[in-house]
């Protein structure tokens, strides 16, 4: 009576540990977090440059978020971008100098080609439709002190998260909770 449904988890079983396999010999593997989302509004991913470069994608069904480390970041955000398909894309605005990190500049410049590579590769308008740039003295004041939903792992993780909150309450789809 049984031997139908053992031999069907067994598959299932199966199945899912050549997933896992196949996850792990991808070529961008991204580890994700995955929670409830913000129930209205856009898809919006946004990006906070840097050393390592923080990202949270954001949806009315669910968001997530993780962090790219500088080597390949132009690639990791092509793929993530891809992979995620958001309807906006938000970037912090980096000083054009830094002389704590001569590559930030460099870092921000590749986000940027990525971002602008997905939204529209021959878009002759700068910043093209779905892109945003949002200065740190803009959304930190508002949201810096918002409590996070889940505990993310780097300063990162963290501002990119806060950056796309700070976007969604601007453009008026989530009302502040202090509103």
């Amino acid at each position: 009576m049984y031997g139908g449904l053992e031999a069907t988890l067994k598959d299932m079983s199966n199945k899912f540990s050549k997933l896992r396999e196949a996850y792990q010999q991808t070529e961008f593997p991204v580890l994700p977090i995955l929670r409830n989302g913000i129930g209205t509004g856009p898809s919006i991913f946004s990006v906070d440059p840097g050393v390592t470069t923080g990202w949270a994608f954001i949806a009315p069904w669910d968001f997530e978020v993780g962090t790219i480390v500088q080597d390949h970041v132009g690639e990791h955000l092509s793929f993530l971008l891809k992979k995620f398909r958001p309807d906006c894309v938000v970037i912090e605005k980096m000083p054009t100098f830094t002389p704590w990190n001569p590559m930030a500049g460099k870092v921000a410049a590749r986000c940027e080609e990525a971002i602008k590579e997905y939204l529209n590769p021959f878009a002759t308008d700068d910043p093209p439709k779905g892109y945003y740039r949002i200065g740190p003295g803009e959304w930190k004041p508002v949201t810096n002190k918002e409590e996070l939903p889940i505990r993310m792992k780097t300063q990162h993780e963290k501002d990119a998260y806060r950056m796309g909150k700070f976007f969604l309450y601007k453009m008026g789809y989530v009302k502040r909770p202090t509103e």
